[in-house]
Parts: C-alpha cells; sequence; structure tokens
C-alpha cells in the first residue's frame, strides 16, 4: 500500500505514477495538501486530515488481509 503526499517535493508525482504504473496491484493513495512525511505529528509537514485518512485505510487494509 501506497500512501502519497501530493505536495512532497522528494517524490514528485511523475515519480509516484511511474511505480504506480509499475505496480498496478498495489493501492496507491495520493494526499492533496499534504507533503512528505505527512503522518509523524512530529514534523512540520504533519497534515491531520491525511494521515487520519490513511491510517483509515491502512488499518481497514489489514483488516481486510491479515484478519
Amino acid at each position: 500500500m501506497f500512501h502519497w503526499g501530493a505536495e512532497d517535493h522528494g517524490i514528485p508525482l511523475d515519480g509516484v505514477h511511474k511505480v504506480e504504473a509499475a505496480n498496478p496491484d498495489i493501492p496507491s493513495f495520493i494526499y492533496e495538501g499534504a507533503g512528505h512525511g505527512f503522518s509523524c505529528s512530529r514534523r512540520g509537514s504533519y497534515h491531520k486530515e491525511a494521515a487520519g485518512t490513511a491510517m483509515g485505510r491502512t488499518l481497514e487494509f489489514l483488516s481486510e488481509n491479515i484478519g
């Protein structure tokens, strides 16, 4: 599972799309307004809404695939 910040300058969207194309069976999500490390509350790039959505998606994925 991939979670990408649309504003991540270290991983530009063209790179994201290349990874997605090479891994079409892996869920991939892009979060508008979020940058690199958006889920870490100790960073200036923390994006609460994106982090919450990403965590929810991750937990759902794990529940469905691991149990």
